[in-house]
């Protein structure tokens, strides 16, 4: 049985801060438990790339399909909107697009139904969603 009693009151010079802070000799430093000495570095992508072989590949590979995807869908945009779009992905049937506005965003939108069908006979791919995000283009 667990009994919960609240402690006597404390007088105001109980409330006063020690002088000196507590050392708490049993007890290691925080970040030598969660980070080793060899991790407190940065690691370099050598490093990273050695770790998972095949990541770069796989990096190379979802960027390549990204540009694809832009191009397709530029390809079936008007004109004036073809501008307007700077990033497109392709994932688990849901095509998401990158636009400067919202503007642009809309009159996406708009497009959405007759462009989803003719998206995924360009991609070979099935595109059910449309999700468009806006994202102003950050100058290079």
């Amino acid at each position: 049985m667990i009994v919960c009693t609240r402690p006597p009151r404390a007088s105001p010079d109980a409330r006063k801060v020690p002088k000196k802070p507590l050392k708490l000799k049993n007890f290691p430093d925080p970040l030598d438990i969660i980070l080793s000495p060899r991790d407190k570095k940065p690691t370099p992508v050598s490093d990273l790339l050695a770790k998972a072989p095949g990541a770069l590949a796989r990096l190379r590979e979802g960027a390549g399909q990204a540009e694809r995807t832009l191009v397709a869908l530029r390809c079936r945009l008007p004109t004036e909107l073809t501008e307007e779009v700077w990033g497109a992905s392709l994932k688990d049937g849901t095509l998401t697009v990158l636009v400067r506005s919202a503007a642009w965003g809309t009159r996406l939108r708009y497009l959405a139904p007759r462009l989803l069908d003719d998206l995924a006979a360009d991609l070979a791919a099935p595109v059910d969603r449309l999700k468009v995000k806006v994202r102003g283009q950050r100058h290079r």
